[in-house]
């Protein structure tokens, strides 16, 4: 076996001894194309291999991207938070809220979640007097809860006397509705109306003037002490113009309101008592009170669809797209346009 091998050795050492001494013998013209041809033959596959791997990566650069899908977030409640009274001296106050426009009107938002006591449970109240608690300009509250009596007032006071509308009771169901109190001045009468959910509920024509004075403005209390009686539920969105803002049966607010130039003031109840308006009569919170997230049924406004990342498909020399404007298929040379449509694109 040994001696194999080592004939074997000998015979290719000859062989390369023969091999040089023919090259040896060439002219330098056949020297230089052996020469070439064997650098040829050496570098043809490491070209080949180069132009697949350029082939692979371009391949693959065209790819679809992979979809990215964002995670499902809860939006916050249209309405943002709402005050919640869970027992009686809850409430929110201003104790120097001055205003006294003949034509205003006046508005909000309560759900109403029951309590057992006799005594009026007022939602928004406006003292004309800071001595005796009272005595009213303008109030909407609930007479008389927990009874077959019980009914949803809306009163005003004016020089004459108190002026009185009342209308059944729908808070009791415990869902939230609208309320709206407006009085409009007229040249020779003022016109004091009621309307729940957008609905007329009762309307009234007086000769004289409101009443207006230096008692504090509150909400869901009937007067601004410790002994108070409040309104158990939840109070949001209350808003207060000097001009008289519905005028016949209308649908009812979906999104929460924003200042305008009639706007005397403006509570969104958003964990406090801040007047969004320029007046700035901000509501002082009372007794812990606390807020939670608003429940009022709204719209949502739609959100925009994003979009989509575009995918360049490689097609004979170029890539295409589909435009969306005129549908046209179009060749280019890059990827990425906002105005393609998603992959994959067609071909005309």
């Amino acid at each position: 076996m040994s001696e194999l091998i080592e004939n074997q050795s000998v015979t290719l050492s000859q062989r390369l001894k023969r091999s040089f001494s023919h090259y040896s013998s060439l002219s330098f013209s056949q020297k230089t194309s052996v020469a070439v041809f064997l650098l040829l033959l050496v570098s043809l596959p490491l070209a080949t291999l180069a132009a697949l791997t350029q082939v692979n990566y371009r391949s693959q650069a065209y790819l679809p991207p992979t979809p990215t899908i964002p995670p499902r977030v809860t939006p916050p409640p249209a309405f943002g938070l709402a005050a919640n009274l869970v027992q009686n001296s809850q409430g929110l106050v201003n104790y120097s809220a001055s205003f006294n426009p003949q034509t205003f009107t006046v508005e909000a938002w309560s759900r109403w979640t029951g309590s057992s006591y006799l005594g009026n449970q007022f939602i928004v109240r406006k003292n004309s007097t800071s001595s005796n608690f009272y005595n009213d300009t303008f109030s909407i509250f609930i007479s008389n809860p927990s009874t077959s009596l019980s009914e949803l007032v809306a009163r005003v006071m004016t020089s004459s006397g108190v002026l009185v509308i009342s209308t059944t009771n729908s808070l009791s169901d415990g869902k939230w509705h609208h309320l709206a109190l407006l009085n409009q001045e007229g040249p020779n009468l003022q016109t004091t109306s009621f309307y729940v959910d957008g609905q007329l509920k009762g309307s009234q024509k007086h000769l004289t003037p409101l009443i207006y004075g230096s008692g504090p403005l509150l909400l869901g209390l009937d007067n601004p002490t410790s002994t108070a009686k409040s309104f158990i539920g939840q109070i949001d969105e209350v808003r207060i113009s000097s001009s008289a803002r519905y005028l016949a049966n209308f649908s009812r607010p979906t999104q929460p309101f924003i200042p305008d130039q009639t706007t005397i003031a403006l509570y969104h109840l958003d964990g406090e008592g801040k007047d969004s308006s320029s007046n700035k009569f901000d509501l002082l919170p009372l007794f812990n009170l606390s807020f939670v997230p608003s429940t009022i049924p709204s719209v949502t406004k739609p959100s925009l669809t994003p979009i989509p990342t575009i995918a360049c498909k490689l097609g004979l020399t170029n890539p295409y797209y589909k435009t969306v404007d005129d549908g046209v298929c179009q060749k280019v040379n890059a990827c990425g346009k906002s105005s393609c449509s998603p992959y994959p694109p067609s071909r005309n």
